[in-house]
């Protein structure tokens, strides 16, 4: 009646999921904190050079 395709291992729907394959939480951290050391220094130089 319904046969063996109803019964077919298939792949969980992931579209809605952030998690990429390749990508890895702890190197998604990384960059962000690299990013916010990166704005700090620029706040920082900024600060410096303000009082110039």
């Amino acid at each position: 009646m319904y046969g063996f395709q109803a019964f077919e291992a298939r792949a969980p729907d992931r579209r809605g999921t952030p998690f990429t394959p390749g990508s890895s939480p702890v190197l998604d951290v990384v960059y962000v904190l690299t990013a916010l050391a990166a704005f700090a220094l620029v706040g920082v130089i900024g600060r410096g050079v303000a009082k110039l």
